[in-house]
């Protein structure tokens, strides 16, 4: 078994509860057996892996006891980070994730981290401290296939993980190969015979690495739904490494639904809907790629694709199921339009963290920005899978993919051009205020807003334009701004008594198109002596 602890390490933790959380990671090491393997992390704004997977357990219980607090709290970025280290063990795996925070740093989302820890195939158990969000690490457990423990104290701790210990020994991993290797998600039911015992597993399997486990030569991206009269990229990668005669590939398109761009030869049948490579060569890696359009919503559609060799024939793997866009997660009514009301309450909601009844929730700010740019070009929109957020200004008209391609070059092509500037002070004194200022520059975009995360445990105050501190999240939101105006964002803080050095993160997003703040993002106390030479720098003064 290969265990990666997880350790939060923000300074929204006293030292009590990191040293809790180190004893109690130490006893749980000491459950695990000689040939267990374990690996130990830690994380504020940043990830770091302080011990490679390892069955010295002293050296484990070295990492664990290294660390100290500082900083803000990046719990999605630690999760994928992890799930995607644990890939490189074998057998049983699994995450034990300590925090007491809300994600107010992260480069990656809640389903991120949550999609990488099933890709591989690791169960994350969530000990939840404080104030952390029980929503959030339930999800994440409870879909990676692990368990959520909520309200941890030191009187509770030891037995969660002695818990955890239990139910790790006695996991099991199944495999199962299927009779025909076409990269298809398969249902498996597990029936557990002894009356006494439950079973919890995960449903569908596909089956895993790239393309089709090695198992065939062709594997097809989807993708993440389909738009009505735009574009939708389709793309097929090939691997004929072995192979020493050219082969054909014949990929039949949904009923109805027609392809342009199509590359490497391919040529599209619009009798049969098909398209058609022949003469692919042997022991080579190539990428097929085209666009596919439709006019009418038809629900879930599928691609099937047929690769020849000669006499042999084998499915093309990979993804082949397709659903029709769904609607903004600010059009409530579903009606295609963002207006002034839902604008409103989806801005809000975004703000003040309010959650939303629509996923993503929380409501993350390129979905805020995206939401005021719909509303200010006309309330109207349409679903693209082009974008990020897939969701464009206009109507997508049933004749001609116009809409899609000046969507694509007002948000993407364009490359919005702006910038965001943070100034720090020198340094700070404990429990002296100071004042952060962030420059925003806009030299094109119209709609925007600005996120800041402060250090954790530093107390905020005087935001202005508007700005608002979400006590939850450690978090200042700045916007929605219709203007296209430059602003100069300012707010002040004071540092704790025991506080330390510590950094800024913070994002401006412009119609959709995300920046970090750049400019100055660590400080560090000012010294002592500075202090001294200050006062008495001040006292001469007055005397002279």
């Amino acid at each position: 078994m290969a265990v990666s602890i997880v350790i939060d390490r923000s300074t929204s933790l006293s030292n009590a509860d990191l040293m809790n959380m180190q004893s109690a990671a130490n006893d749980f090491i000491g459950l695990l057996a000689n040939d267990d393997e374990v690996a130990i992390w830690q994380f504020n704004g940043n990830i770091d892996r302080l011990q490679d997977f390892t069955t010295d357990k002293a050296l484990a219980s070295g990492a664990v006891n290294s660390i100290t607090l500082q900083g803000s709290t990046a719990i999605y970025d630690a999760v994928a980070d992890a799930a995607a280290y644990s890939q490189t063990a074998t057998g049983r795996k699994a995450i034990v994730l300590f925090t007491d925070g809300r994600d107010n740093r992260s480069s990656r989302s809640k389903a991120q981290a949550i999609d990488a820890a099933i890709a591989a195939g690791t169960p994350v158990f969530t000990i939840g401290f404080g104030n952390a969000d029980p929503n959030v690490l339930d999800s994440i457990a409870t879909q990676s296939g692990g368990l959520a423990f909520q309200d941890a104290t030191s009187a509770n701790l030891g037995a969660l993980l002695a818990n955890i210990g239990d139910l790790l020994n006695n996991q099991y991993v199944l495999s199962w190969q299927p009779p025909v290797a076409d990269g298809r998600p398969h249902t498996i039911g597990i029936t557990v015979a002894d009356q006494g015992l439950s079973d919890d597993e995960s449903r569908d399997y596909t089956q895993a690495s790239s393309p089709c486990g090695g198992t065939c030569a062709a594997e097809r991206s989807l993708p993440i739904a389909y738009g009505l009269s735009v574009n939708n990229p389709i793309s097929i990668e090939l691997d004929s490494a072995g192979q020493t005669d050219t082969f054909s590939i014949v990929e039949q398109l949904p009923a109805g639904w027609t392809a342009t761009d199509i590359t490497q030869g391919g040529v599209f049948d619009s009798q049969t809907s098909t398209i058609q490579w022949d003469g692919l060569s042997s022991n080579q890696t190539l990428t097929l790629s085209y666009n596919a359009q439709t006019n009418a919503a038809s629900g879930t559609v599928q691609f099937i694709g047929t690769t020849s060799f000669g006499i042999r024939e084998e499915a093309v793997c990979g993804q082949e199921s397709l659903e029709v866009g769904n609607f903004f997660p600010g059009d409530l009514n579903g009606d295609f339009r963002v207006d002034i009301n839902e604008l409103t309450a989806y801005g809000a909601a975004w703000k003040n963290d309010r959650g939303w009844p629509v996923e993503p929730s929380p409501i993350p700010l390129d979905y805020a920005v995206v939401a005021g740019t719909l509303w200010l070009n006309g309330e109207d929109y349409f679903f693209d899978p082009n974008l990020d957020p897939p969701f464009a200004s206009g109507i997508a008209a049933a004749s001609a993919q116009v809409a899609s391609t000046q969507a694509r070059s007002a948000w993407t092509s364009r490359q919005v051009a702006a910038t965001a500037e943070r100034q720090l002070p020198a340094g700070f004194l404990p429990q002296q205020p100071m004042t952060v200022t962030i420059e925003v520059s806009l030299q094109n975009g119209v709609v925007y807003a600005v996120v800041e995360t402060p250090p954790e445990g530093w107390t905020v105050e005087n935001i202005n334009e508007g700005g608002v501190f979400v006590e939850q999240t450690g978090q200042i939101n700045w916007g929605l701004f219709f203007d296209g105006q430059d602003r100069t964002l300012q707010y002040d803080l004071i540092p704790p008594a025991d506080a330390q050095a510590e950094s800024f993160f913070g994002r401006l997003n412009v119609d959709g198109e995300g920046f970090e703040v750049g400019g100055d993002t660590e400080i560090n106390q000012l010294g002592d002596n500075l202090f001294n030479d200050r006062f008495e720098a001040v006292a001469n003064g007055g005397v002279n």
